[in-house]
């Protein structure tokens, strides 16, 4: 069995109705839709059956309501979302039931709540510097080939692979890499000729890097 708002709505099972989003922080312009949060329980037959309902969406995600089992679960872990509606101003509230004025916030904050916040805050604000990042440094429509980002260490100074190659009239086709033991990511490339059989390498996140050496034939 599911449950809709609309169920919800017809079966008085709401317990806290708020307005959220953009409306209920002043920010919305004549295009916002209104968004609504809430608490709700659930009728006896689904709370003592197998049909266990935490939560009840809008298909569109803009109308989202916990069950009150679920909500105390997530005031327990001061969660940002459950720790708003706890505190949501009187004239956002739509409804509430007066067995919610039994959730008192002194019962409930916590240091977690310094966690919690924290960590969405610098969440947001890593999320910001990305999207800096992708506008002032846009990533290229076209992916590297694989030996592109690939460098070869040559005494204090790296070469791109394909200019290592070049230079000493190699074939990448000769080439073969085997790890090396005690070194992160770090490979031994070996070339096959007749001359010598290949140069050590080191890795550093996916890029082959290394001090070419001589070994004997």
């Amino acid at each position: 069995m599911t449950l809709s708002i609309k169920d919800l709505k017809e079966q008085n099972l709401i317990l806290l109705d708020t307005v959220s989003g953009s409306q209920a922080y002043g920010l919305s312009t004549p295009e916002s839709d209104t968004d609504t949060r809430g608490v709700f329980i659930l009728p006896q037959d689904l709370y003592f059956g197998f049909s266990y309902i935490e939560q009840v969406n809008s298909d569109r995600n803009d109308h989202t309501y916990y069950e009150l089992g679920k909500y105390l679960k997530l005031l327990a872990k001061n969660n940002p979302s459950s720790i708003e509606l706890l505190f949501a101003p009187q004239e956002t509230v739509i409804y509430r039931h007066p067995l919610m004025e039994q959730i008192k916030p002194e019962h409930i904050l916590s240091r977690l709540c310094r966690d919690s916040f924290a960590g969405y805050a610098m969440s947001q604000v890593k999320r910001a510097k990305g999207l800096n990042k992708k506008i002032f440094n846009p990533v290229s429509d076209v992916m590297p080939r694989p030996i592109e980002c690939c460098h070869i260490v040559e005494g204090d100074r790296t070469v791109a692979t394909e200019q290592w190659l070049s230079q000493h009239d190699f074939l990448a086709e000769r080439c073969g890499l085997t790890a090396l033991p005690h070194v992160r990511d770090g490979y031994a490339l070996f070339y096959a000729d007749d001359y010598e059989q290949g140069a050590t390498c080191l890795n550093n996140w996916g890029r082959i890097t290394g001090v070419r050496v001589k070994l004997n034939a």
